[in-house]
């Protein structure tokens, strides 16, 4: 019973990341407050400010930072207000 319900769980969990997703990321991209704005960062390695440019198809924050494009999938962003 233990694995019938973990092998649901997986299916329905992996429909989350189906082609339909990409309705779901675009509507994520165009509501957006981080995009086009200075932030600051605070993901592993990369720390400090940055300019958020862009949500990749896997909803990750893609930002350019001293220079070189980034991918963030975890962390911490605040909005910089100058």
């Amino acid at each position: 019973k233990k694995q019938q319900l973990i092998k649901e769980f997986i299916k329905n969990f992996d429909s989350l990341f189906s082609d339909d997703t990409r309705s779901y990321v675009k509507e994520y991209k165009d509501l957006s407050a981080l995009i086009g704005r200075e932030i600051e960062i605070l993901s592993g390695d990369h720390t400090g400010c940055a300019q958020a440019i862009d949500i990749d198809e896997k909803a990750r924050l893609i930002v350019k930072k001293d220079g070189k494009k980034i991918t963030l999938d975890s962390g911490d962003v605040s909005i910089r207000f100058n």
